[in-house]
């Protein structure tokens, strides 16, 4: 019976016992926190590491309670504290991010405490706390051509700098593999979400640099020639005040293919000028075309990178007036170009020329050898220029006859103007090649005396009458400059003189147009040559 009574009185020990621990363990000691929860700006970050969790339970531990003082203009935030238990508390803090100042208030209680300093550094600059910065995040870029946004590859570099004064850096890189055809001309923008200190570019075409610089107003104007371009720009952020630096490296890679343009070299010509119509954009299966009744004379002469580009003379015999002159690709006519030959008011001259001279190379046989042998030679040019440089003077002298003047010889009106210059200068005086090219003629013929010819290719000559002598032989490559013969005054020529001309093929210009882009006249001749 004793031993039955002993047994009771120890299960219930026990079971009191129990009880005891479990109230103990469950309501006398605090289950431990395991878990911090940040919620700041809409977002949720986690600290789940012991020992962070241990020092910012400290920081509320020895915090100091202060007076109250307003926190409207602080950055709010919550920190929610997880224990074992699934059980919560909160904490409101206020940033002042201004005087680097951490405040907070219990979810119990209204009373305002701060934060200690070491404790405040540590929080502010705790990767769950980033979002109290608001120059952490990179700017955003968005292209946009019309209406169209346009990816591209990127390289982001950003740095801000917390309140310990040191910078943090992030890095991205985005890649795009879309390819874009642009077919029209327009232009690039470029949308950042923080304007940048400047934007530098880089453009190139098929790996050589086209053109670089800093952008105006974030706008980049496509190339208006076709081809495969590279696009590369930096935007360079680098603001010391407000703690952030950086860069947004951005490439687009596009193909221009734009419509085949036609442009006049001009809208007005005078008569003895030379019009040239250029071609763009042209790809490897269009051959354009115009139609025009001006001159029997052109053809494209095509170049490398979509271009072509061919020659109307504008000579003397032209009449004044408005020209139409159709344009197109492969056949079909894509539009009209207008152009209007203005006239000029050519001098009339008179001559008196021995009658002995005038009968002895003025004749049928004369006109005959001239017809055979001179005409024929400016038919056909090199498919090729011979030489990029620029058209000379031959000879300098007193200008007698200026180009398209009418004649009356022995005051008998001739049928023809004067197809180039008369340059009057001593016997002897070196004639000088205008430009680079081959010599086609070089013989004596009745009417013109001593006469040269050269192509210089891509249907433009020079004909030199009426020489001393000639110093090359047909067939012979000259450069410009280089010596050709000497005035003379042989063939039908009332004195020594240098009877000068430049043609598209047969076509006579006035030289003064390639040589100084200017007729050469009585009144600007002597400033022209330089004899002033």
């Amino acid at each position: 019976m004793k031993i039955r009574k002993n047994k009771l009185i120890l299960v219930v020990t026990i079971f009191f016992l129990a009880i005891a621990v479990y109230y103990y363990f469950n309501y006398i000691i605090d289950a431990p926190i395991n878990q911090i929860q940040v919620l700041l700006q809409g977002n949720t970050n986690s600290i789940d590491s012991e020992s962070d969790i241990r020092h910012i339970i400290d920081s509320f531990d020895t915090a100091r309670k202060v007076e109250d003082i307003s926190t409207s203009d602080f950055i709010p935030l919550q920190l929610k504290l997880l224990n074992t238990k699934d059980e919560e508390s909160i904490r409101n803090l206020f940033v002042d991010y201004n005087n680097v100042n951490i405040y907070f208030r219990e979810d119990s209680d209204s009373k305002l405490y701060k934060i200690t300093e070491d404790n405040e550094l540590f929080l502010l600059t705790h990767e769950s706390f980033n979002d109290i910065y608001k120059d952490r995040t990179p700017p955003t870029l968005k292209i946009n051509l019309d209406k169209e946004e346009i990816k591209y590859n990127s390289n982001t570099e950003w740095s801000y700098r917390k309140l310990d004064g040191i910078y943090y850096s992030t890095n991205s890189t985005t890649e795009n593999s879309q390819s874009y055809s642009f077919k029209n001309h327009s232009n690039l923008i470029l949308n950042y979400s923080r304007e940048p200190s400047k934007v530098e570019y880089t453009l190139y075409k098929d790996d050589s640099i086209v053109t670089s610089g800093e952008l105006d107003k974030n706008s980049f104007d496509l190339p208006k020639v076709d081809g495969n371009y590279s696009l590369s720009t930096e935007a360079i952020y680098n603001d010391a005040i407000n703690g952030f630096k950086g860069k947004i490296e951005t490439q687009l890679n596009f193909k221009m293919d734009l419509p085949p343009k036609f442009i006049l070299s001009k809208e007005e010509i005078y008569q003895g000028n030379l019009l040239r119509i250029d071609v763009e954009n042209l790809n490897s299966n269009e051959t354009p075309f115009i139609d025009q009744n001006i001159s029997k004379w052109f053809s494209f002469n095509s170049v490398s990178d979509g271009k072509a580009y061919g020659y109307i003379p504008i000579s003397y015999n032209i009449k004044s007036g408005q020209y139409n002159i159709t344009y197109g690709i492969n056949n079909k006519n894509v539009g009209k170009l207008s152009i209007n030959i203005l006239p000029r008011d050519f001098n009339i001259q008179y001559l008196t020329v021995d009658n002995d001279i005038e009968e002895s190379t003025r004749n049928d046989a004369a006109y005959n050898e001239y017809y055979k042998y001179y005409l024929p030679t400016r038919y056909e040019s090199n498919n090729e220029s011979y030489s990029e440089e620029s058209f000379i003077l031959p000879a300098k002298g007193r200008l007698t006859t200026e180009y398209g003047e009418r004649r009356y010889v022995n005051n008998e009106p001739t049928s023809y103007h004067h197809a180039g210059l008369d340059i009057a200068a001593p016997t002897g005086t070196t004639v000088l090649a205008t430009n680079s090219g081959k010599v086609k003629l070089s013989m004596f013929l009745t009417l013109t005396g001593n006469t040269v010819v050269i192509d210089h290719g891509n249907g433009f000559f020079s004909t030199y009458f009426h020489l001393n002598k000639r110093s090359i032989e047909e067939g012979e490559m000259v450069n410009v400059g280089e010596k050709i013969g000497e005035v003379g005054t042989t063939g039908f020529s009332t004195g020594p003189h240098l009877h000068f001309m430049i043609s598209y093929y047969d076509q006579n210009l006035d030289p003064g147009y390639l040589i100084y882009n200017q007729p050469v006249t009585y009144e600007n001749y002597k400033s022209l040559f330089n004899l002033e």
